[in-house]
């Protein structure tokens, strides 16, 4: 009995220690972080990451948890706008295959908008700059820093033309080559030299930019 119960008491001391041993490791790992880009420190809830010390992210009494309402509460992390990509909890997470947006093409308009571009685009939720494509597109905010609205990128240059490494925009017909200046949309979208130059990556952009290397 007596050997049964020795074994027991250190079952629960090795399960103690390696309870203790992953704590330390989570410690750690936050502290040499300076980012958090899909909330594995923090509490996810939609696109808002909240701090782990809120115990919920959102919700009724957000502001009376720890940290209070700018660090629990949605709206208030939603409103402050600091990106997962490169802050820590409180932060909102980005999207950068708009799975938690409206897709249209490259386009990623928030779900208030209810429709992604089209006729009267300007008029819903949120305006022009979040439910009209032309203005996504000049703004050229990525999703993958940023929620919607944003720019998916293409990190396979998938709806662009492929010269080995660079991605033309697709209306350049054919990527480099002789003339590539005089195509649609001029050098800095059709010409090799110039696209490398810039060194945009495809992870985070669209057509033109740089297909990144696969390890």
């Amino acid at each position: 009995m007596a050997r049964f119960e020795g074994k027991v008491t250190r079952f629960f001391i090795i399960a103690a220690l390696m309870s203790i041993l992953g704590l330390m490791m989570t410690v750690a790992g936050l502290a040499q972080s300076t980012s958090d880009p899909e909330c594995l420190y923090g509490i996810p809830y939609g696109h808002a990451c909240c701090e782990e010390s809120c115990g919920t992210c959102g919700g009724s009494g957000c502001a009376g948890r720890p940290g209070g309402a700018d660090s629990c509460c949605v709206g208030n992390i939603m409103s402050a706008n600091r990106s997962c990509t490169d802050n820590l909890a409180p932060c909102v997470l980005p999207d950068p295959k708009c799975e938690r947006g409206l897709e249209n093409g490259s386009i990623c308009c928030p779900k208030t908008c209810e429709t992604c571009g089209g006729t009267d685009c300007g008029d819903r939720p949120g305006g022009a700059d979040s439910c009209c494509v032309s203005n996504i597109l000049n703004a050229n905010i990525s999703c993958a820093n940023k929620r919607a609205p944003c720019v998916i990128p293409d990190p396979e240059c998938l709806k662009g033309i492929k010269n080995g490494s660079t991605c033309c925009a697709e209306p350049c017909g054919t990527c480099g080559g002789i003339g590539c200046g005089d195509r649609p949309g001029g050098a800095n979208s059709c010409c090799v030299e110039y696209i490398q130059d810039a060194g945009l990556s495809c992870s985070e952009s669209l057509a033109p930019c740089v297909i990144p290397a696969v390890d």
